[in-house]
């Protein structure tokens, strides 16, 4: 059975990660020269280093509720859930990744003001609104590239960007819905992944709402982006 997705579009006004975070080591070479443990200085007009997450780092899950980091043993270094402290995140994030472009917005009327925090295919947006009221995250993740750096990216249960429509639609035949592209004649698919119970609320049923991972698909039969959280608030 195909539902029909239901979702609350929130604080982006273009489609548009605390829990716990690993400490941060820069990666130095030895010096040949000592054996002393000290770290050297950096010589006069040598590049600083931008990046200064561990290297081990292999994979990123984007669940409906947190995104988390593992090593190549599937071991757990970080995770960052979505109603928790953006800064953690854009810190690790920044770590793994470098500097990010960073950009704003004022808002809409549907939107709060926003900060994004851009690599190169991954979109972190940080809602000035985020945490005070349980419908709105303190952060969405937009993600349109299968790694960064060397980094795998995918939704829980594997689904990453460049698989086909068609697979991830048969993992998951009661999340899919198709809506309209705007072009006439052409879809585009939305399997909503990992769904997770949305906070209480109080003086409100929320019997049924939930987050999850939205993988979408365009006309080209292939995924071409996650974004969580994705909010069913039985609209």
């Amino acid at each position: 059975m195909r539902q029909s997705l239901a979702v609350l579009m929130l604080g982006l006004s273009a489609l548009a990660l605390s829990g716990c975070t690993s400490q941060l080591q820069p990666d130095l070479p030895p010096t040949p020269t000592s054996t002393s443990t000290e770290l050297q200085p950096t010589p006069s007009g040598a590049p600083l280093p931008t990046k200064t997450a561990a290297p081990e780092a292999s994979t990123m899950v984007i669940g409906g509720g947190a995104v988390t980091v593992r090593d190549g043993s599937n071991a757990v270094l970080a995770t960052f859930h979505y109603d928790h402290d953006a800064q953690e995140a854009i810190a690790y994030l920044q770590a793994l990744f470098g500097p990010a472009n960073e950009t704003g917005s004022a808002g809409g009327y549907e939107s709060p003001p926003a900060t994004y925090y851009d690599w190169g295919g991954f979109r972190l947006t940080d809602q000035s609104i985020g945490g005070s009221d349980p419908y709105w995250p303190d952060f969405y993740l937009q993600v349109t590239v299968e790694s960064l750096d060397g980094v795998h990216i995918e939704a829980v249960g594997g689904p990453a960007i460049g698989w086909p429509t068609t697979k991830v639609e048969s993992m998951f035949p009661d999340d899919v819905a198709h809506l309209s592209s705007g072009t006439p004649g052409i879809e585009t698919s939305w399997v909503r992944v990992d769904p997770v119970p949305a906070a209480p609320i109080a003086g409100t049923d929320t019997t049924g709402w939930n987050l999850a991972v939205a993988v979408i698909s365009d006309a080209s039969d292939s995924v071409t982006k996650l974004w969580a959280p994705l909010a069913n608030y039985g609209v």
